[in-house]
C-alpha cells in the first residue's frame, strides 16, 4: 500500500519545475556544462577534481543520464525516482509498517531533502540501500556502497564508523543516560566554543566543496553559518521517550538494535552539534529510523494509544511539513509547479 504515495511522490518531486531554493539552478547548470560520456574522461576528472570533495559521481551520473538523451527535467525525475525506489527497497524490508514511514518521510525529507538537495538525496538513497550489509555484518559491501555514495555527496564518507555501532550494547539505563547527557550538552551549542577544532587536518584530505565545509564546521573559516532550532530537540526528545517507555517490553531482533542505534545518532547533531549548521544535512541519512521507534511504540501499545499515536503523528508531521513550506523562500513552496503544466518534455 505504501508503494502508492511514494510513486505519487517522486511524481511530485520529480516533475518540481525550478522549486527547492537557488541550488536547482546550480544543479541546472552543473548538468548543462557537464560533457556527455564520450567526452566524459574520468581519469582526467579525478586528477583534477579528486575522488572524495568534488562529486565525481555526481558528476558521472549527470554525464551518464544526459548520454541518454534526457535533459535537466528529465535528469530531475531520474533522480527523483532513484530515491523513492531506495526507500522502498532499502526500508520495506525492516518495517512492518512502510505507510508511517512515509507519513515522517513526508515531514522531514520530502521538502527538506528532495526538493533543495538533489546530491545528498541520491547519497541517502545509496545508504538506505547499504542498511541490509551493515544489520547482517557484511562490512565490505556496506563500505563500498558508502564509498560510492561519497562521490556523490561527501558527507556520507562520515557513516562509515557507524559499522562500529555493532560493539554497542543497548539497556535502557545506557540510553537514559545518552539522552540526559546529550540533551544538557545542548548549552555548549549556545557558546562559541569550538569542540571540532580537531577536524581541522582532515579537510585536508578533501577537496571542492568539501574541503571548504569542514574548515568551516573546524573553525578555520566562518564561511558556512547557522544553526538547527531547538523545535528538532524537542521532537527527538518525545519519540526517545517513547522508547525509554517501551524499551523493556521490545523484544530485541537484529533490525531494532540498529534501527535504535541509528535514531540514537540523531541526537549529538540537535544537542551538542546544534550550533554547526551546516552539520544540520547530516541527520538526513538517519531520520527515517523515527518511523520505527513509533511503530515499536505503537506495537506494544493498546489499541487507543495506538490511535492517539498515529493521530498525533499526522498532525505533527503535516503541520511540520506546512510550517517548513511557509517560512522556506518566503513560502514559494506552498505554490508548488510542475513543468507537466508546461508541456516541457524530459528528452533533449
Amino acid at each position: 500500500m505504501a508503494l502508492v504515495p511514494l510513486v505519487m511522490l517522486a511524481v511530485v518531486t520529480g516533475t518540481r519545475y525550478y522549486m527547492g531554493g537557488y541550488d536547482i539552478y546550480n544543479y541546472e547548470y552543473t548538468f548543462n556544462t557537464i560533457p556527455s560520456l564520450s567526452n566524459f574522461h574520468l581519469w582526467e576528472t579525478f586528477k583534477t577534481y579528486g575522488f572524495f570533495g568534488s562529486d565525481i559521481g555526481y558528476r558521472f551520473i549527470n554525464s551518464l543520464i544526459k548520454s541518454l538523451g534526457f535533459n535537466f527535467f528529465g535528469f530531475t525525475l531520474i533522480v527523483s525516482f532513484f530515491f523513492y525506489i531506495c526507500v522502498y527497497f532499502g526500508l520495506s524490508k525492516f518495517s512492518n509498517n512502510m505507510n508511517i514511514v512515509v507519513i515522517i518521510l513526508m515531514y522531514k525529507e520530502f521538502l527538506g531533502l528532495t526538493f533543495i538537495y538533489m546530491r545528498q538525496s541520491i547519497a541517502v538513497g545509496f545508504f538506505l540501500l547499504s542498511l541490509r550489509f551493515l544489520f547482517t555484518n557484511r562490512p565490505f559491501r556496506y563500505v563500498l556502497t558508502i564509498l560510492v555514495a561519497s562521490t556523490i555527496h561527501f558527507s556520507a564518507i562520515f557513516l562509515l564508523p557507524l559499522y562500529l555501532l555493532k560493539f554497542v550494547r543497548l539497556t535502557k539505563k545506557g540510553i537514559i543516560i545518552y539522552s540526559c547527557v546529550f540533551t544538557v550538552s545542548y548549552v555548549v551549542s549556545l557558546s562559541n566554543i569550538n569542540i571540532l577544532g580537531f577536524m581541522s587536518p582532515i579537510a585536508e584530505l578533501f577537496s571542492g566543496s568539501a574541503q571548504e565545509k569542514i574548515s568551516s564546521v573546524a573553525g578555520d573559516s566562518d564561511l558556512y553559518q547557522g544553526g538547527t532550532s531547538i523545535l528538532h530537540l524537542v521532537e527527538f526528545l518525545v519519540v526517545d521517550m517513547l522508547l525509554i517507555y517501551i524499551f523493556n517490553h521490545l523484544t530485541l531482533n537484529q533490525t531494532r538494535e540498529w534501527m535504535i542505534k541509528l535514531f540514537l545518532c540523531v541526537l549529538p547533531f540537535y544537542s551538542i552539534l546544534a550550533g554547526e549548521g551546516i552539520l544540520a544535512r547530516i541527520p538526513f541519512y538517519l531520520l527515517l529510523s523515527y518511523a520505527f521507534i513509533i511503530d515499536y511504540f505503537v506495537d506494544n501499545s493498546r489499541h487507543a494509544v495506538r490511535a492517539l499515536t498515529y493521530l498525533a503523528v499526522i498532525i505533527v508531521c503535516f503541520g511540520g511539513m506546512y510550517m517548513f513550506a511557509q517560512k522556506f523562500d518566503g513560502g514559494e513552496m506552498l505554490l508548488y509547479r510542475s513543468f507537466l503544466h508546461y508541456n516541457l518534455s524530459i528528452f533533449n
